[in-house]
């Protein structure tokens, strides 16, 4: 009875930990019922690891049994995994870091628990079982809600990249590696009477082993995304500067031809016989005309490009531009950087701006100032309150490693329907 209560608890634990991490991939059709199909076979594989820590734990612990112990663990890692992808809609990889980390805190759990054991009882006591489900049901209160906030949480908010075989590979066996070795050293110090102290610090290091390895499968997913975002805030740049150059030639093309329809427009009005064209039409032309024709001047041809390829996009959406810039504030920016910081900004903001209904408010405004060795840039827009995270993430990344590169400050606040960014340059020479 005792092994069955505590393989059930050893199971409740697993699944829990590995729900941590899976709860972020959507569920497949009939969930519950596939999850209860799954949870049997994990549940006589956690049973018969523990008969076999059991058993070697009273006699001499040998090759076979670590062999038997790393294949236990292998058996219940590879349950869970098939576990996840069935249960869960995603990849094998990230299934198998999903199952390695639950595993991982399962073990950070049973650590402490096995320390609170050694102050309360002593390292030989004979605990009654209600006390070891209690310890092991607070650790399991104290480390999963942790984790959950410091790994779990920053991981849905930045989403889960792809998960590179090899490296997981690696740190699965490493955490296999670390189970099996303090399984059985632990198992086989038990026979002799060594000092509490030395049991308790024993302990102590398989708690920080276990810590450690989830930090390190945590390390291994950050490091990825870092990897992913740099390589796309790259292509974002290298894209800006393409786009730079394409929209000076296209607006240049643009103005001159807009130039010589607005002087044929102004001939068909000086003839003779108006009977032949109606002026309400070459009235409405000319004016339609005049909007493409207005070409933004600040001072600076990569933030003139920019506002005026901008403000063009923002009148097929119905949308107003205003913008009072001081362009030769900026002059110490490259047009590649200008490009990636100001148009990424505006880019984003049109995309908010784009969901307002209310004529009046489909609005946004720029500004850009120089003062006390500062360049300010001020950029506001109306919104509505919807969620869309990651359609921004990779812009804003450009804009702040543009900042950041020329030692700048930024920060963002709305306030009630209206979204406000700023940003603050020192003036380079």
């Amino acid at each position: 009875m005792r092994l069955v209560v505590l393989s059930a608890m050893l199971c409740l634990q697993i699944l829990s930990g590995t729900y941590v991490f899976s709860r972020l991939f959507p569920a497949r059709p009939r969930y519950p019922v596939r999850l209860l199909l799954c949870s049997a076979p994990l549940f006589s594989a956690t049973f018969l690891l523990l008969i076999s820590t059991q058993a070697y734990a009273a006699s001499h612990v040998g090759l076979s049994g670590i062999l038997v112990s790393a294949l236990g663990r292998i058996a219940i890692l590879t349950l869970l995994t098939a576990m996840v992808v069935v249960c869960r809609d995603t990849n094998l990889w990230r299934a198998l870091f999903c199952s390695t980390c639950g595993y991982t805190m399962r073990g950070l759990t049973y650590g402490l628990a096995t320390i609170a054991i050694d102050i309360l009882w002593g390292p030989y006591a004979q605990v009654r079982l209600r006390w070891i489900v209690a310890l092991l049901a607070l650790g399991t209160l104290v480390v999963y809600p942790v984790c959950n906030r410091l790994m779990a949480r920053s991981i849905e908010e930045h989403g889960v990249v792809a998960i590179p075989a090899i490296p997981m590979l690696l740190m699965t066996g490493m955490v296999i590696v670390v189970e099996v070795v303090f399984e059985l050293v632990i198992a086989d110090l038990s026979r002799y009477a060594i000092p509490v102290s030395r049991d308790l610090i024993l302990r102590l290091v398989h708690a920080s082993a276990s810590a450690f390895m989830l930090f390190m499968e945590y390390e291994l997913l950050y490091r990825r995304r870092l990897e992913r975002d740099v390589a796309t805030i790259g292509r974002i740049r290298a894209d800006g500067a393409r786009q730079y150059e394409l929209s000076r030639e296209n607006i240049d093309a643009l103005n001159m031809k807009f130039h010589d329809i607005r002087h044929q427009i102004r001939h068909l009005g000086d003839e003779q016989d108006e009977g032949l064209v109606d002026r309400e039409l070459l009235d409405d032309i000319a004016r339609e005309v005049r909007v493409y024709d207005s070409t933004v001047k600040t001072g600076n041809e990569a933030l003139d490009v920019l506002l005026t390829e901008k403000r063009l996009a923002c009148g097929h959406e119905g949308i107003t531009l205003s913008c009072i810039a001081d362009g030769s504030a900026l002059d110490f920016m490259s047009p590649t950087d200008l490009y990636a910081l100001l148009g990424n900004a505006l880019d984003n903001a049109i995309s908010a701006v784009r969901l307002v209904d209310d004529p009046e408010k489909r609005t946004l405004s720029v500004s850009v100032r120089r003062g006390m060795g500062l360049v300010s840039i001020h950029m506001e827009n109306y919104f509505v309150h919807r969620q869309h995270p990651s359609d921004a993430e990779y812009a804003i990344g450009a804009i702040k490693a543009v900042v950041g590169h020329y030692g700048g400050t930024m920060t963002m606040r709305d306030e009630g329907e209206v979204f406000h960014l700023n940003v603050v340059l020192p003036v380079h020479s």
